[in-house]
């Protein structure tokens, strides 16, 4: 019982600083300076990348 409390904690954790992290970036792709590239997640600098380019 104390393992499936703490795993549904850690998940939880993990889905709010997700949350977190996605609300810094609000500023439009275009704008994005390389610090603010660099400090999002490695799977979708791909697609920021194409984003950046139409």
């Amino acid at each position: 019982m104390k393992v499936k409390s703490l795993v549904f904690g850690a998940i939880g954790a993990l889905f709010l600083t997700s949350a977190a992290h996605a609300a810094d970036h609000k500023k439009p792709v275009n704008s994005w300076t390389c610090e603010d590239f660099l400090a999002v997640n490695e799977d979708f600098q791909p697609t920021a990348v194409g984003l950046r380019k139409r």
